[in-house]
């Protein structure tokens, strides 16, 4: 069955070869939730389910010329077997009946005359049940069926009533704006301002929990076929954990970055610490040759400055930035991490500096942006174990930047090495959390889904290009400020 949308309310086709049966049944059903069409017949009935791909319930007369109803209905069986199947008839036979509901070609029986009250009701039961069950395919996690007109909750699955600690009673008709923690005001506004936004779309929200603990989860509104005109479909997931587990492996990550760069600052330390030395001696050894003693203080001075610079990196890496949320040059960030590589790469891998001045200035956590060029650049060298080309590039994409994102206005940020490179199922795969082909103990197959996951949180999307033989090349856009 083809999706309707959430914006557009169920069919429920009513199929008989009596017009006059037809008309009065859709003036009694008149002001339900749902369009009543009409078919004269099986043979209009599928012709026009061809032409809408679909109804959500189909109401059929068993008598009928050319095709019978349990024909009908077992043809709408086979081609649309989400759709909701009723017979009606004057003529009701037990075995056809029996036959009809045991084959799973019908869900309800009824006799005529039948009281549409009954009718309608039938209709409306069947509609929530596909509205579950279209939801339940969009989620096996927490998720939330809400009435967008009003913002109550009309529906909650098994996992929502053990996150929020609410039995199905009172979960139903709550306001989803109640869930949210915060000013009730300021709740009702975001839950009003989610509700009224086209899907898929996603927010972060901290919302009220079992026993009204407060929880961090991400909501995300869904395409619903399945249901009314004003019914959304959300998921929710918990991602309170999600971010403790996030925080320990960015710390786990960072730390093994660290342990090879105090290697490569401890041998730069040393060398540095030999030419004070040397310069300490002749300086000492020196008799009143000022030029000379100038020159050797001279030397001692910018040696002991760059262990200073050294230092201050190190340090500078080890504690990260205060603020969460600041205005970021990207150039700065690439200079320094070619710095900082420079001391864990190795000789044989050449870094390169490729950065636009215009390219500009993003919002968000430098921190975090230092860790995507720092975890891209340790890929990279990995990728090259014996020897190639680092290149670090920045630059400004006003548009389309040519990739499958929307356009915009972005600062790219770009690691590209000359390595082995990847096929493209291992391609498919780079991101995936855990999927690493390093071999055992040497990867955790989590560099590259931090990444993704830190682009994301900035509003930003990453591409991956590369080929056998060929290298890799990972872009990073962010949106400019």
């Amino acid at each position: 069955m083809s999706e309707r949308g959430i914006s557009m309310r169920p069919v429920v086709l009513l199929v008989d070869d009596d017009p006059k049966l037809l008309m009065g049944l859709r003036r009694a059903l008149r002001g339900e939730p749902f369009d009543v069409r009409l078919a004269v017949g099986a043979y209009e009935a599928l012709s026009h389910m061809k032409a809408w791909g679909g109804v959500d319930v189909l109401i059929t007369d068993q008598h009928m010329p050319g095709m019978t109803g349990t024909a009908l209905l077992a043809a709408v069986r086979e081609r649309y077997p989400d759709t909701a199947r009723f017979m009606l008839t004057g003529s009701p036979s037990l075995a056809v009946a029996v036959d009809a509901i045991n084959s799973g070609s019908i869900h309800r029986f009824f006799v005529k005359p039948c009281d549409p009250r009954e009718l309608a009701a039938a209709a409306r039961a069947a509609l929530h049940d596909r509205m579950i069950a279209a939801a339940a395919r969009v989620s096996s996690g927490p998720m939330l069926l809400v009435d967008v007109s009003r913002g109550l909750i009309a529906h909650g699955n098994e996992a929502a009533e053990q996150l929020f600690g609410l039995g199905a009673a009172a979960l139903q008709e709550r306001a989803l704006a109640d869930l949210i923690d915060g000013d009730p005001g300021e709740s009702a506004r975001e839950a009003r301002e989610f509700l009224a936004l086209p899907p898929p779309a996603s927010r972060r929200w901290r919302m009220l929990g079992r026993e009204r603990a407060p929880i961090e989860a991400e909501v995300s509104l869904h395409p619903f076929a399945a249901g009314s005109a004003a019914t959304a479909c959300i998921a929710i997931r918990n991602i309170g954990e999600v971010s403790r587990l996030e925080a320990e492996v960015t710390q786990l990550q960072r730390a093994e970055i660290l342990g090879e760069l105090v290697g490569g600052v401890a041998h730069d330390l040393g060398n540095l610490l030999m030419v004070i030395n040397g310069r300490s001696e002749l300086l000492a050894a020196s008799h009143g040759d000022v030029d000379a003693v100038k020159r050797t203080a001279e030397v001692i001075h910018a040696t002991a400055k760059r262990g200073s610079s050294l230092t201050r990196q190190l340090l500078a890496y080890l504690h990260g930035s205060p603020a969460a949320d600041a205005i970021v040059d990207l150039n700065a960030v690439m200079t320094g991490a070619a710095d900082l590589l420079e001391k864990i790469v190795g000789r044989h891998i050449a870094i390169e500096l490729d950065l636009d001045p215009g390219a500009g200035q993003v919002r968000g956590d430098v921190t975090q942006i230092e860790q995507i060029a720092m975890n891209l650049g340790l890929n990279a060298r990995d990728a090259m174990p014996d020897g190639g080309t680092l290149r670090l590039r920045t630059w400004s994409v006003d548009g389309s930047p040519g990739e499958p994102i929307p356009p915009g206005r972005y600062v790219a940020l770009q690691v590209s090495d000359t390595g082995v490179g990847m096929p493209p199922e291992v391609c498919r795969r780079a991101f995936e959390p855990f999927y690493t082909t390093k071999g055992p103990g040497k990867g955790t197959g989590l560099g590259l889904p931090t990444v993704a996951r830190i682009a994301d949180l900035h509003g930003g999307h990453i591409g991956l290009d590369s080929e056998p033989g060929r290298g890799t090349t990972f872009t990073v856009y962010l949106p400019k400020i």
